[in-house]
């Protein structure tokens, strides 16, 4: 009789929710004003010139005791990173399918001074990231996105671990022109070619490519899903005739 939710990222799919379920998404305003700075993002035509950047980044933010989490695309990819940080000697925790008993404790210690966390991107749903008194002082959680996401609402959901309920905290993208949404993007193909490794010196280039593939994608899966509910629809037609079992 009574269909609602609630979440921080319904804004991008308000569209399909009033089509499907004639649900109006409404904005609440929050209930403290945000401190969450959001630098630029960082675009590197090479996975592992992205990588090297990131452990560098990190190595500054802990020197200053600035708590980090790093968001990856996958299992293997967090592990990658993890062995980049190891032969730079920062001690870090690894976050992802291989420590799922473990994960309650360990999201809430990312809030930590100086921790170092690396997880995939279902990892610590719903955990709360607490802040100690001296991670606060350092600036707050600073979330590094490394991930290629289907959706812009999933690059939302990693960067709103920082900064909750008006505490300090910070944010920023590093994108790889060679990772798994954009190898195959005309765009991102078009500016691999046209730079000679490295950190890409025009970053707003690397954004669009992103945001370009991350639309198609999302059309793309939405295009899936209504086909999908055709499909259930049509299929409760054709068996309604079978009435209820007694």
């Amino acid at each position: 009789l009574r269909l609602c939710g609630v979440s921080g990222t319904l804004v991008e799919c308000r569209d399909e929710l009033a089509r499907i379920y004639g649900r109006q998404v409404f904005t609440v305003p929050l209930r403290r004003t945000s401190r969450r700075r959001l630098l630029r993002s960082r675009v590197f035509t090479r996975q592992r010139a992205q990588y090297n950047a990131v452990v560098a980044r990190i190595a500054e933010l802990h020197g200053r005791g600035q708590p980090v989490l790093i968001g990856t695309n996958s299992v293997s990819e967090s592990e990658a990173l993890s062995r980049a940080l190891a032969a730079s000697g920062l001690r870090h925790t690894v976050l992802n399918a291989r420590q799922d008993r473990d994960e309650a404790h360990i999201i809430p210690a990312a809030g930590s001074k100086g921790a170092i966390t690396v997880a995939t991107n279902m990892a610590g749903r719903g955990t709360d990231i607490l802040l100690d008194a001296g991670s606060g002082e350092a600036g707050g959680l600073h979330v590094i996105c490394c991930q290629q996401n289907t959706a812009r609402r999933i690059d939302r959901q990693l960067i709103g671990r920082s900064a909750p309920q008006g505490h300090p905290g910070s944010a920023e993208t590093y994108i790889a022109l060679d990772g798994p949404l954009l190898a195959h993007h005309w765009l991102a193909r078009f500016l691999r070619i046209c730079t000679r490794g490295g950190e890409m010196r025009h970053s707003w280039l690397g954004a669009l490519a992103l945001n370009l593939a991350q639309r198609a994608k999302e059309r793309s899966e939405k295009t899936e899903r209504k086909l999908l509910l055709r499909r259930e629809e049509e299929s409760g037609n054709w068996f309604a005739f079978s009435g209820r079992e007694h």
